[in-house]
């Protein structure tokens, strides 16, 4: 998506980098078609200006979605779309819900390191199309290729 890329563009000039990340990355690499859109942001130090650029190019965005950590909801042609900043979580309670969010110089490996599974752990910078990769998503999704009969024994 162009559009996409022209707002990774423009917020790479306010040292912010845009990333393709979670269900959308995955479903790439597997070859299927994918309607889970999110971008990842990184280096972010103004969360308006994200939201200027993002206005600016999106037909319109929900701001601030989420109580704890700022997602933009962005119509782009046909597509829905999250943005969000990079984000890392520290457990401080005995739930799952218990847990502080931290948003501030948070890498985008550090941001993978709190998904659910390797598989989602890819992200792909969107200028430069590479795959970054720090949890071997990408094996994983090698070797259920070539073993889907042991993945799905094993995810029972």
């Amino acid at each position: 998506m162009e559009k996409i890329k022209e707002i990774a563009l423009e917020l790479e000039k306010h040292g912010i980098q845009s990333y393709f990340v979670g269900g959308m990355v995955r479903d790439e690499i597997m070859g299927i078609p994918t309607q889970d859109y999110d971008i990842c942001f990184t280096g972010v130090k103004d969360i308006q200006k994200v939201e200027e650029i993002l206005l600016k190019h999106c037909e319109s965005v929900t701001s601030l979605v989420g109580a704890k950590f700022p997602v933009w909801i962005g119509k782009i042609d046909e597509y829905t779309i999250d943005f969000a900043i990079a984000r890392k979580e520290t457990l401080n309670g005995s739930t799952r819900k218990d847990f502080d969010i931290v948003t501030e110089d948070v890498t985008i490996e550090e941001d993978l390191r709190r998904r659910d599974f390797t598989i989602n752990a890819i992200a792909k910078e969107v200028i430069s199309n590479t795959y970054v990769d720090p949890y071997y998503g990408i094996r994983s999704i090698e070797f259920q290729c070539l073993y889907p009969c042991y993945v799905e024994a094993v995810m029972k």
